[in-house]
Formats: C-alpha cells, structure tokens, sequence
C-alpha cells in the first residue's frame, strides 16, 4: 500500500512528502514511514483517499487488486461505472464508521482514565 501512495502522491499529485503531509494535517515523517510500509495508520489512508477524492480522482482505485494511477486518475473510462459510484458510497459509509468508533474508544479511555484516578484516591 506504501507504494501506492508513493506512485499517487509522485505521478497524480505531484507532491512532496512535505506537501502531502501539509494538505494531510500531518507530518512528513508520518508520510515517509507510511510509503514505505512501516507505519502510518487507516485514519491517513482514509485522509489520503479523501484528498484524492476531493480532487475528483477515483480514490477508491487505490484498493484496487490491479493497480494503477491511471484508474485512479480516471482515466480508464471502463472505471468511471456506477460501481464507481457505489464504492464510494461503501467507502464513506466505512469512514464514518471508523470515524464513530475512534470518538467511542476516546470516550471509553476518558472513562477508564476517570475510573483509575477515582481508585487512587
């Protein structure tokens, strides 16, 4: 997955790590580990899939078992379908799910955090 992102953000983007970091909130240390396989985290991905959506590219494209920049640049009209459309869709529905569960593991921490202070005293 790191290359991919390396090729997008190279080819399609055209964009420094520093600047794909800026335009991620990140950091390009962040970005570096991500490309090359040993870090990064599904919250960036799904950032980085954004962005390329954003962009009116087929961000989605980058999951795609056969990859290439050109499906995600949509440049290969047998990818622009409705099943385009409808991944999309699964891929918001599975962002905001992702979304909804890490503001409900915050909350759970809080707790357990307000919990173990509590037996402390």
């Amino acid at each position: 997955m790191g290359k991919r992102v390396r090729v997008t953000r190279n080819e399609l983007l055209k964009l420094n790590q520093i600047e794909l970091a800026n335009a991620l909130n990140s950091h390009q240390g962040v970005i570096s580990r991500l490309e090359k396989g040993i870090g990064g985290s599904i919250e960036l991905l799904l950032e980085f899939v954004t962005l390329l959506n954003n962009k009116k590219m087929n961000g989605h494209m980058l999951f795609a078992p056969h990859f290439s920049t050109d499906f995600i640049a949509g440049s290969n009209k047998k990818q622009a379908t409705i099943k385009d459309s409808a991944i999309n869709l699964k891929f918001l529905e599975l962002k905001d799910t992702i979304e909804k569960s890490y503001e409900q593991i915050r909350s759970m921490d809080g707790l357990l955090m307000y919990e173990s202070n509590k037996k402390k005293k």
